[in-house]
């Protein structure tokens, strides 16, 4: 029984080491196509680790799929459905289903006032950017919409009225027929960050303006983002903003950039 013991101990510790070194060499081929995929674009990598995961399911429906993998396919079948079907059949790219994209859509929380997810994203993307990368302009554009009142399965809530999300709370009295979207800009990257979405009735108050804009920048700093500019659409003035937060266009109180906020406190 003591040999046995010994010689199930001693196979024990072989086996031991065997794992180690097997650990060991699997590392060193996962550095080497790592070193090899860093000469390809980001999406090439981020399509050519999907398909290696792919390729490990044991089927179809066992597929697990990277967050900004999902996002990437989402986009792909908004911009084109034919294309997205087409590929999926000729099993070119590991794509996920479109019941799947459906779940995804359904799970992102769609209500007015400022995106969470998009700012939760910014914030991973920009943690590890110097401060000149993480600089940007705050774009304010104004929709106009047609009226109506809907009921949102998702929320229980009725849909359509002014909605300024948490700056103010909703006015149940008023239809909207605006939206106002505020987008982050980055001034080295190449996207446009949707931040913040809100329903009013006709143009927004100059007031509501200035506490939105303020209420952006600060959103956007706690989330590694710095606003540099804030640029309005063309179509209205909104001197109203302007005066509110001390910016001024005349020859006499030239005044064209105010202390950032974050600063201030």
């Amino acid at each position: 029984m003591r040999r046995k013991a010994i010689r199930a101990t001693s196979r024990r510790e072989q086996m031991k080491e065997e794992l180690v070194l097997m650990k060991r060499q699997l590392s060193a081929v996962t550095e080497a196509i790592d070193s090899t995929l860093r000469v390809l674009p980001s999406r090439h990598q981020l399509a050519f680790k999907t398909a290696v995961m792919a390729a490990k399911a044991k089927s179809k429906n066992g597929r697990r799929y990277d967050a900004q993998w999902l996002m990437t396919c989402l986009l792909l079948h908004i911009s084109s459905p034919m294309s997205y079907t087409l590929i999926a059949d000729m099993q070119l790219l590991p794509l996920p289903s479109k019941t799947r994209l459906r779940q995804v859509i359904k799970g992102i929380p769609c209500k007015y006032g400022f995106h969470q997810v998009g700012l939760n994203s910014m914030k991973g993307h920009f943690s590890d950017k110097s401060h000149l990368r993480r600089q940007g302009v705050l774009l304010l554009h104004e929709i106009k919409l047609k009226q109506g009142v809907s009921f949102n399965k998702a929320s229980c809530k009725i849909d359509g009225f002014v909605d300024y999300g948490e700056v103010a709370a909703p006015s149940f009295n008023q239809l909207a027929d605006h939206a106002l979207a505020l987008m982050f800009v980055p001034l080295f990257e190449d996207c446009v960050q949707p931040v913040a979405s809100f329903a009013t009735r006709g143009a927004a108050p100059g007031n509501v303006l200035a506490e939105l804009v303020m209420s952006a920048v600060l959103e956007l700093q706690k989330n590694n983002a710095s606003v540099l500019a804030v640029i309005r659409d063309g179509a209205g003035n909104n001197k109203s903003m302007w005066s509110q937060l001390a910016v001024s266009g005349k020859l006499d109180a030239f005044q064209h950039f105010i202390e950032h906020l974050w600063e201030r406190f």
